[in-house]
């Protein structure tokens, strides 16, 4: 039976439905406003996301101004293109400026993007990337950039993963000239529960791997997390604290998130900043306040709050799957078997669901990618949530 699988570069998901061959009717997201941005989004009858415009308001007219838009075309069930535009001020129209083209299978993975030649008003190969599942336990993610005087692509970064039991390794190699060099590395150490408990750093120097930061991460039985970060002092040659996040899940509708910082001269954790996040029904975050620590009055202080709506209406389609908007995140393998990475946005909170609406997975992720071991997951369909505010990411996983 022919799957459909998406490789997946996320931000939020206008539609959320399984395939099926009836006509029927579904709820579709017509636009997100908030924060003084809004998001509206077309579809077409088989329910394929057509377009995503984005919108930012003028405070002198207090009117929404177009900013930029991305249009998407289906060739079939393995080949997808998406093309990006600005809107030109001075003339009012809009500007195409990327293309992405995506081809992909049940195991390896491709995509290339190109930029607007302005002289020639053609496009132009830019950048490649493959992902090839080499076996169970190992697989390749590499960049390719288009070189225009030998007119091929040339290999220029390689992104390597290793899972062995309870732990996962991800090697980053750059291309000199003729050979891939060692250039960083993250190792993921897990619990017998599967959950994450310590993260490494290392940069790759002289031949060797030298540590650099860690990160360690505690739980409790209502959800709540602690993660605290280190970086190696090379003169104490030692482990040294550097900031803590707290996690507190109050229910599916309230989260907080704090952040502390470590004072030498007192040697304790200082507060230093929060944020306070409500969702409604359907998972959508709808309000966002952030606060500082004041230490001259010992107390918390609020600093700004976002709220954001969102509009649905019905649509009748033909058959429908999973569609998905322009993305900031980027989430592979998909199909998953022992591990998922996802790269994107730094300082953010991924939660993972269940289609029954179970969460599964809570984590922080500090830095630009977080690798999570799935090898005990159920097979079958996960939904994966990565951000804040009206920068989240919603998309979707299959487990086999």
């Amino acid at each position: 039976m022919k799957r459909k699988v998406l490789l997946i570069i996320l931000c939020t998901s206008p539609l959320w439905a399984m395939w099926t061959n009836a006509q029927t009717t579904v709820q579709v997201l017509d636009s997100i406003v908030g924060g003084g941005v809004k998001y509206e989004y077309q579809y077409d009858k088989q329910g394929n996301a057509m377009s995503e415009t984005y919108f930012v308001r003028d405070g002198s007219s207090n009117m929404w101004i177009e900013n930029r838009k991305c249009e998407y075309q289906y060739e079939d069930d393995k080949n997808q293109t998406w093309t990006t535009f600005y809107r030109d001020k001075s003339s009012n129209v809009w500007i195409e400026n990327g293309k992405y083209e995506y081809q992909y299978d049940d195991e390896n993975q491709a995509w290339t993007t190109f930029c607007q030649d302005k002289s020639t008003n053609a496009w132009i190969e830019n950048r490649k990337y493959e992902y090839q599942n080499d076996d169970s336990k190992k697989q390749t993610w590499t960049t390719f950039y288009w070189d225009n005087s030998t007119n091929a692509w040339v290999e220029t970064r390689k992104n390597e993963y290793q899972h062995n039991d309870n732990k996962i390794s991800e090697t980053f190699y750059f291309w000199d000239n003729s050979a891939w060099v060692e250039n960083k590395k993250y190792e993921y150490q897990y619990d017998t529960g599967k959950k994450q408990s310590f993260e490494t750093f290392y940069f790759w120097d002289n031949n060797a791997w030298v540590e650099n930061k860690k990160y360690e991460c505690q739980y409790n039985d209502n959800k709540n997390q602690t993660l605290v970060t280190f970086y190696w002092d090379k003169n104490s040659n030692a482990w040294v604290k550097d900031r803590k996040y707290e996690y507190q899940f109050t229910d599916n509708k309230n989260q907080t998130w704090i952040t502390f910082y470590w004072d030498n001269s007192s040697n304790a954790w200082v507060e230093n900043r929060k944020h306070e996040y409500q969702y409604d029904d359907n998972k959508n975050q709808t309000l966002e306040t952030y606060y500082f620590w004041d230490n001259s009055s010992q107390a918390w202080t609020k600093t700004s709050t976002a709220q954001y709506n969102y509009y649905y209406s019905p649509l009748t389609v033909n058959g429908i799957f999973e569609v998905y908007g322009e993305q900031s995140v980027t989430v592979f393998p998909n199909p998953a078997t022992n591990y998922i990475v996802i790269q994107g946005i730094t300082e953010s909170i991924i939660t993972v669901s269940d289609l029954s609406g179970s969460i599964i997975y809570n984590q922080i992720m500090l830095g630009e990618s977080k690798t999570i071991d799935v090898s005990s997951w159920v097979s079958g369909i996960y939904v994966v949530s990565v951000g804040t505010g009206n920068n989240r990411t919603v998309s979707k996983i299959i487990k086999k």
